[in-house]
C-alpha cells in the first residue's frame, strides 16, 4: 500500500513519521512545494551565529505534562542545553512626536483589565459577534469610572494596545476574532522557550528519522483525482503523476483558500464551507542587527509602542506591536512583529529600514546619526501575505466555529485525509497542533488499513506509570502485572473495547472521549495492541488510586505498583525500554491472552525489532 504526503512540515512529516514505524506501508512518498523541509518553519542562520525565526518562534507550553493536561510534544524533540526561556522587560512609550514614557501604573491597569476581559470571552456570552466588540465595550464602561478625560484617553489607548497585541497571537483582526468559539483553544502549561539554534532542528530531527519516507522538493500538488478503483492520482507541478492509494494534505489554510489544488471530485461541500468559514491571517516580522547594542538600559527588552491615535505616518508602522531584543548568540538584534501585510510587504527594503530607524531614533532618544554610526543591517523581513502559505496561521473567523477544524480533519473523503494546524480544534495556530494532527492523520490511516487485535487503557498519575496487578484470573497468569484492555469483539472498534474492558475490570464508565491514542505495540513488525491513556484528572479511578513503594489497594481490590515493582515480566521492561527511547512517558500494559502473552515474553529478550509506534 502506497501513501502520498502534501507538505514536509511538521504535520506531514510526523504523519510519515508514524506511518514509517508501522511498517504496514510499501511506500510513503511527500511532495514539497519548498527547497527545505519544515512548512512555515523557516530558521535564517545570519553572521556571528544569528539565529532568527520567520515563522513559529517559540514552543509555548514546555510543563512536562499532567493527566488532563499533557505537555507540548514538541519538547521530546528538544535538546535542554538547546531552550531559553526569555523574560520580558519592558518600557513603554506613546508613538507621537516625543515618545515619551507612559504612565505606567494606568498602563497596567489598562493591560491586567483588557487581558481579563479577553479571558472572559472564553464564556462566548454577550450580543456581539467578535472579541474586539465586547472588549471594546468593556473598556468604555471601566474608564468611565476614571477622573478625568485625559486619563480615559490614555486609558483606552492602552486596551487598544492590548488589543493589537492580541491579533499578533491570533493573525486576525479582533473585529474578526468570533466571540462564541473564542474558549475552545487550549493553552499548554509552563513556559514559552525559544530555541537557540534554531526552530528548524526539530524539523531536521524527524527528516532524519525518515528511512522509507521519501521527500520530493521544490515540487507542487496541481491536481488530485480519485479513480474509480479508488487510486489516487496527483498531477504534479513537473509534469509528472504519483498514484497511491491514500493521500493526506498538509498544505496550508491559506492554499486551500486560493484552490492552489484542484480535487476531482469536488471535496465535500461541508468540508469546503469550512475551509471558506475559517480565518487565516497574517503576522509579519522585522529585525535590524547593529554593531553595538545601543539601547542605554541594558535591562530592558522591550520597547511596546502605544499609538495615542491615528497618525499620518506609515500604516505598517502603526501596526508594530513591539522591538524586542534578540537573545544571544548573534551581534546585537532588535525584533518586531507587525499585525499586517498589504502595506508591509510591498515597501522596499531600503524604505523599511529607514522608517524603523527614524521611530527607534525617537523611541530611544539617540539621534539617527548615532543609529546610523552603528551599522544598522536588515536581517529580517517577511512576507507571509503574498507567500506560498497564503498568510501565517488558522483563527475562528466571525461565522466560523470550532466545529470547522472538525469538518477539515473529518475523513468525509477517504481515502484522502487533511492535517495541519487548520485542522486542531484546541491547538489552532500553533506547531505543536499541526505535529499532533500529523499523528491523528497517521493513526486514523492504520486504524483503517489494518487494525491491531487488542486494545488497551494505560493509567498514569502525576506522571507516575501505574500497572494492575491481580492476584488471579481465567484469562491472565497469577502474579502478573496488566492494563485494563482486551481483545476485539466482532465489529467492535479498538475504541470501544478498550472502554467496554475498563468498566468490566473497574466498574468504572469510561466515556471514549477520556481517551488519547498513544501508540501501538509491534513484535517484529506485527501489530499486538493499539493503547490509549486516561487523562482525565477528574476521573473517579485516580481518587481510588494511591502508589506507594510497593503497592495498595484501590476500591474495587486492584493492587497497584510501580514500574519499579519486581513483578514487572520483561515485557513491560522491554516495552518501557522502547518508550523511553522515544522520550514518551506512555506504558503498561498485557494484552489479556495468557498463552500469547507468555509466547510473546518468552521472545522478547531475544528480539532486537520490537518497538513502540508513537
Amino acid at each position: 500500500m502506497r501513501v502520498g504526503v502534501l507538505g514536509a512540515g511538521f504535520s506531514g512529516l510526523r504523519c510519515a513519521q508514524v506511518l514509517e514505524r508501522s511498517g504496514l506501508f510499501e511506500a510513503i512518498t511527500i511532495i514539497e512545494a519548498q527547497n527545505q523541509a519544515g512548512g512555515r518553519v523557516r530558521t535564517l542562520r545570519r553572521d556571528k551565529g544569528l539565529v532568527l525565526e520567520e515563522g513559529p518562534q517559540w514552543i509555548h507550553g514546555t510543563d512536562s505534562g499532567t493527566t488532563g493536561n499533557p505537555g507540548n510534544p514538541l519538547c521530546s524533540l528538544m535538546d535542554e542545553e538547546d531552550n531559553v526561556e526569555e523574560i520580558t522587560k519592558r518600557v513603554v512609550v506613546w508613538a507621537d512626536d516625543d515618545y515619551s514614557l507612559v504612565n505606567e501604573s494606568l498602563f497596567r491597569s489598562a493591560w491586567c483589565f483588557t487581558s481579563r476581559a479577553i479571558t472572559q470571552c472564553e464564556d462566548g456570552h454577550g450580543d456581539y459577534a467578535s472579541i474586539g466588540e465586547r472588549v471594546r465595550a468593556e473598556a468604555k464602561v471601566e474608564a468611565s469610572f476614571l477622573d478625568n478625560d485625559k486619563s480615559r484617553e490614555e486609558f483606552l489607548a492602552f486596551c487598544e494596545h492590548r488589543l493589537k497585541y492580541e491579533q499578533s497571537i491570533s493573525a486576525g483582526k479582533v473585529d474578526e476574532l468570533d466571540l462564541s468559539s473564542w474558549g475552545e483553544y487550549r493553552e499548554r502549561a509552563g513556559p514559552n522557550l525559544r530555541i537557540r539554534k534554531g526552530y528548524d532542528r526539530l524539523i531536521q530531527r524527524i527528516v532524519n528519522s525518515l528511512s522509507l519516507a521519501t521527500i520530493r522538493f521544490g515540487i507542487s500538488a496541481l491536481r488530485v483525482e480519485k479513480k474509480e478503483n479508488d487510486k489516487i492520482k496527483i498531477s504534479l507541478s513537473d509534469d509528472s503523476v504519483l498514484s497511491v492509494d491514500i493521500l493526506v494534505v498538509t498544505v496550508s489554510l491559506g492554499a486551500l483558500k486560493r484552490g492552489d489544488i484542484i480535487f476531482q471530485p469536488p471535496l465535500p461541500s461541508a468540508k469546503k464551507a469550512a475551509i471558506e468559514r475559517l480565518g487565516f491571517g497574517t503576522v509579519n516580522k522585522i529585525a535590524i542587527s547593529f554593531d553595538t547594542a545601543w539601547w542605554l538600559d541594558q535591562n530592558c527588552n522591550v520597547w511596546e509602542v502605544v499609538q495615542r491615535k491615528k497618525s499620518n505616518t506609515l500604516s505598517w508602522l502603526q501596526q508594530v506591536v513591539a522591538w524586542r531584543v534578540v537573545s544571544e548568540p548573534g551581534p546585537p538584534t532588535l525584533l518586531a512583529w507587525v499585525t499586517s501585510g498589504e502595506d508591509f510587504e510591498t515597501v522596499s527594503d531600503v524604505q523599511l529600514l529607514d522608517t524603523a530607524l527614524n521611530a527607534l531614533a525617537k523611541i530611544s532618544k539617540v539621534s539617527r546619526e548615532s543609529l546610523d554610526s552603528y551599522r544598522p543591517k536588515l536581517s529580517l523581513r517577511t512576507r507571509w501575505q503574498t507567500d506560498i502559505a497564503g498568510g501565517s496561521y488558522s483563527f475562528v473567523k466571525v461565522g466560523a466555529s470550532g466545529e470547522d477544524f472538525d469538518l477539515l480533519a473529518s475523513e468525509d473523503c477517504w481515502p484522502i485525509l487533511f492535517a495541519g494546524e487548520h485542522t486542531h480544534r484546541t491547538r489552532y495556530s500553533t506547531a505543536d497542533g499541526a505535529y499532533e494532527s500529523g499523528e491523528r492523520a497517521a493513526a486514523a490511516i492504520i486504524r483503517r488499513t489494518q487494525l491491531p487485535p487488542f486494545a488497551c487503557v494505560i493509567v498514569r498519575k502525576d506522571q507516575v506509570l501505574l500497572a494492575e496487578h491481580r492476584a488471579s484470573s481465567n484469562h491472565v497468569a497469577p502474579g502478573r502485572l496488566t492494563c485494563f484492555g482486551g481483545k476485539r469483539e466482532l465489529g467492535e472498534s479498538a475504541l470501544d473495547c478498550a472502554c467496554r474492558e475498563f468498566e468490566e475490570e473497574t466498574g468504572y464508565f469510561l466515556e471514549p472521549k477520556a481517551l488519547h491514542f498513544s501508540c501501538l505495540l509491534l513484535v517484529n513488525g506485527i501489530q499486538i495492541a493499539h493503547f490509549y491513556t486516561l487523562r482525565d484528572n477528574n476521573h473517579p479511578i485516580f481518587h481510588d488510586v494511591s502508589i506507594t513503594s510497593s503497592s495498595s489497594s484501590s476500591s474495587f481490590g486492584a493492587l497497584w505498583a510501580a514500574p519499579s515493582d519486581k513483578r514487572w515480566s520483561p515485557w513491560h521492561s522491554a516495552v518501557l525500554d522502547a518508550v523511553f527511547k522515544h522520550d514518551r512517558n506512555v506504558v503498561d500494559f498485557d494484552d489479556g491472552d495468557r498463552a500469547a502473552t507468555l509466547k510473546l515474553i518468552s521472545r522478547l529478550p531475544t528480539v532486537k525489532d520490537y518497538a513502540l509506534l508513537l
